[in-house]
């Protein structure tokens, strides 16, 4: 039996692309953030990276019937009144084409 969660599996899918990325020689950098960590929030993001040094944070939700709550709203628009980029990703080609745009900038 497979106990991983989507949002899990995408965030595992998601760890291996960053690292395809930095063989690549793209200068990224991914961290998950640890529910009920010392430091924790809630509805702070899944995850944040770096990217040619800019700051991008992501929340990760399942494809079907993922939705944010309202503390991860609010986070949402914390970060992006910070001008931060902040997006929701429920698959790896969200991903991918998320660090697209953003090395088009």
């Amino acid at each position: 039996m497979n106990s991983q969660t989507p949002e899990r599996k995408v965030k595992n899918q998601i760890n291996k692309q960053i690292k395809h990325y930095q063989d690549l020689g793209i200068k990224i950098y991914g961290e998950s953030r640890v529910v009920a960590g010392v430091n924790y929030k809630k509805g702070t993001p899944d995850m944040w990276i770096v990217l040619n040094g800019r700051h991008i944070e992501l929340e990760i939700k399942r494809e079907e019937g993922g939705v944010l709550s309202t503390s991860q709203i609010q986070w949402q628009k914390y970060f992006e009144d910070l001008a931060v980029p902040h997006y929701v990703v429920s698959s790896l080609a969200d991903f991918i084409n998320i660090i697209e745009k953003e090395l088009a900038k």
